[in-house]
């Protein structure tokens, strides 16, 4: 094997030659892949038998449990047209999240966040937002959200806030048309993120605080000279726009062990 651009002198002993070339095919080899833990413990779980006093709903929105499911809608009531809704609970990393989706619209915009929490430390649940999008990536919350049966773009987003940071972009796991029931996972582990739908891996990022992606019609406020650092608890929450009527069920949220 040799190694573009490198030119060795004859009359080397072939060892020399040898352990030259293995030295340099090493130093240029890629990092090993971060070791995957596997599902522990169950910390929490949700399956809308009861109510929704464990959930708050702000913004734009309409929240009820339907046929033992969470049933989530934004509405056009107000000029906001968008919204949130909070799981109550608080979690710590490493965590893997479990749920069921199902989009009753084809058409609208889902995102799932988690590690949300507010810049200063504070609770999320401290302060209020009213829906509008930039309270959630440019105010006073950090935290990671995926977007997903997207309004008929085709692309599904990673992003990390506070900064409205691009982590990763990949295919949408489910057209806008697709009105079928699927299963989310989502894997974070200090800073690793895999999201899984129905088995297949969508994103695959592991978060170093390293610059963003910049895409063409996508672009930041300001420079990305870095993410800032990597986030390991807080809320998680689903937000819908674009008048996303959807259905959620069998939330579980397990502990990541080390294998």
């Amino acid at each position: 094997m040799m190694v573009p651009g490198l030119h060795i002198k004859s009359g080397l002993p072939v060892f020399l030659i040898t352990w030259f070339i293995s030295g340099c095919a090493l130093a240029v080899r890629p990092a090993a892949a971060d070791e995957l833990w596997n599902k522990g413990e169950l910390l929490a779980e949700e399956d809308f038998s009861g109510d929704l006093s464990n959930w708050l709903a702000e913004g734009d929105v309409a929240a009820n449990i339907e046929g033992g499911r969470l049933r989530f809608e934004a509405l056009e009531k107000t000029e906001v047209k968008k919204g949130n809704i909070w799981w109550r609970k608080h979690f710590t990393g490493p965590l893997l999240i479990e749920y069921d989706y199902q989009s009753a619209t084809p058409y609208g915009l889902s995102m799932i966040w988690w590690c949300a929490h507010g810049r200063e430390g504070e609770d999320l649940l401290s302060f209020t937002r009213s829906g509008v999008y930039d309270e959630y990536v440019k105010g006073r919350m950090n935290g990671y959200h995926i977007s997903y049966h997207r309004f008929d773009s085709g692309v599904s987003n990673l992003r990390k806030s506070y900064g409205f940071h691009k982590l990763s972009s990949n295919d949408d796991p489910i057209p806008i048309d697709e009105l079928d029931l699927h299963h989310i996972t989502i894997y974070c582990r200090q800073g690793h993120i895999r999201f899984i739908v129905d088995g297949k891996l969508v994103h695959d990022f592991i978060d170093r605080g390293q610059p963003c992606l910049e895409g063409k019609a996508w672009h930041h406020d300001y420079p990305c000279k870095g993410t800032g650092a990597v986030l390991t608890e807080g809320r998680i929450g689903i937000r819908h726009t674009q008048k996303q009527v959807a259905y959620y069920d069998n939330f579980r949220i397990y502990r990541l062990v080390k294998p």
